[in-house]
């Protein structure tokens, strides 16, 4: 018995037309629920590539439209469709996945792609590199090609201590040239607030001017005159 097209599946669902598209082009699929949980993987396999944030886009689109509280659509392709022009898609998706990943796959260069081995390189030292690969995060990657081409890779992640060093000179240099700027920003506000006080005080100084001053005390000798007992003049 064939199965139903997964437009009626999610019928629910109102795709717009390149969504409608995608899932109407599905060879098979299988879904995995779990109604506890409220989430939803459906397995797709496809005659084509689709990026993963368009398929990202169905999937917050899906569960919207059930009200679920995690969907992933998991993408199978024919393995011979994997090539090196899918690592930028695939990293993508192993940065959404990854516990470490952000910050540290921004940057990254094929160093290597053979049969069965990927190396990617990253400009960090020996620490940022052993933090990511502590997480699993290659291992990560090499799931998430196996799952959607059926290909067994090694991957390898390693630093590249000279772009790590160029990283990290253009990082002081923006720095210094950030806190310049910022040094010349307030010393401007400083002399503008003082060209204002100025301005302030000539203001009041206009509508208030000085009067010369008058001694008031008299320097003659005080003289006393007794007019009675208790008073005097």
């Amino acid at each position: 018995m064939a199965q139903r097209a997964l437009l009626e599946v999610f019928n629910r669902y109102a795709p717009d037309g390149q969504a409608k598209s995608i899932l109407s082009s599905a060879v098979e699929y299988k879904l995995l629920a779990d109604k506890e949980n409220k989430s939803l993987k459906v397995q797709i396999r496809f005659p084509q590539l689709y990026p993963y944030a368009r398929l990202q886009k169905i999937e917050g689109d899906i569960r919207a439209a059930y009200q679920l509280n995690y969907v992933e659509i998991e993408p199978i392709y024919p393995t011979e469709l994997f090539d090196g022009s899918c690592v930028p898609d695939l990293i993508k998706e192993l940065m959404r996945k990854g516990i470490v990943t952000k910050g540290f796959l921004d940057s990254y260069t094929v160093a290597e792609m053979t049969g069965d081995r990927l190396i990617l390189e990253i400009p960090f030292s020996d620490g940022g590199v052993g933090l990511v690969c502590s997480a699993k995060t290659p291992e990560l990657l090499e799931d998430i090609i196996r799952r959607a081409f059926g290909v067994s890779l090694h991957v390898e992640i390693r630093g590249n201590e000279e772009i790590y060093r160029q990283h990290q000179q253009a990082y002081e240099q923006d720095n210094e040239a950030r806190m310049a700027a910022l040094m010349k920003e307030s010393e401007e506000q400083a002399a503008a607030a003082q060209r204002e006080r100025l301005q302030q005080e000539a203001e009041e100084a206009a509508l208030h001017p000085n009067l010369p001053g008058v001694n008031t005390l008299d320097t003659h000798e005080l003289i006393f005159e007794k007019v009675d007992d208790a008073v005097y003049r």
